[in-house]
């Protein structure tokens, strides 16, 4: 349907310049052309879908895709939408390095598809959480929630808000008893360790931990054996 959709503005703006070119219909190449540039629009916002870039380094980074220098991305306080670029549909490279590096220092396999939301994370810099919230009589069974692997590439399944707290109320429609929405946030305990210096290997153990123990429930110290872990901890802290 893509496909066919694109040639059918491309044959647009062909026979526009023909019309020129041929008859001087002006006017009509004119009208051609203004809805070849209609369709064209929307179908390359379709097959160049949103890519998320969090940068948690604390430093800016240049972003690459398939070797290629994209630009500077500043350090995001993680509060509120991080900046995305728009990258087409298929298989890519997404790569970061420090700003002016000759190359990447690291590049991570994507697929990009018409469908999901992507997030991509320098130096897997960031920890991430779901929350899932329920309004009305709606549910949230179904809905995965809860700490997130570290990744350097995160794919979230129908995002609704972007490293916030979810609203506190919102409007559904009137035929329905209630809605849900699911939120992506920085993890607070996770991006504690990386300001305290601990390796991404800590901060690896410690995800794992968490999500074997379904989040904040169970009986492992998750926290304290983070800190025992990690080469900069030294104070004692409040276990999330």
């Amino acid at each position: 349907m893509l496909a066919v959709a694109a040639i059918g503005a491309s044959g647009a703006l062909a026979a526009g310049v023909w019309l020129v070119r041929r008859t001087g219909m002006v006017g009509w190449a004119f009208a051609l052309l203004w809805g070849a540039a209609w369709v064209g629009v929307p179908i390359w916002v379709i097959v160049h879908p949103v890519v998320h870039v969090d940068n948690a380094t604390g430093a800016p980074v240049d972003l690459w895709v398939d070797g290629k220098r994209i630009g500077p991305i500043a350090p995001h306080a993680g509060w509120g939408e991080p900046p995305h670029v728009r990258v087409a549909l298929g298989a890519h490279r997404l790569g970061w390095s420090t700003v002016g590096a000759p190359k990447p220092a690291r590049e991570t396999d994507a697929e990009i598809r018409p469908y999901g939301d992507l997030l991509y994370v320098p130096a897997a810099s960031g920890c991430y959480w779901i929350a899932v919230t329920a309004y009305g009589s709606a549910s949230t069974h179904g809905f995965a929630h809860g700490p997130q692997p570290l990744l350097e590439l995160q794919r979230f399944d129908d995002l609704d808000v972007w490293l916030a707290e979810p609203p506190a109320r919102v409007r559904a429609l009137p035929f329905l008893q209630g809605t849900v929405r699911v939120a992506v946030q920085r993890w607070g305990s996770c991006m504690e360790l990386l300001a305290r210096g601990c390796e991404a290997d800590v901060r690896r153990s410690y995800v794992a931990c968490m999500r074997t123990i379904d989040g904040h429930s169970g009986t492992g110290d998750c926290w304290g054996e983070a800190l025992r872990s990690c080469s900069a901890g030294s104070a004692a802290a409040s276990r999330p």
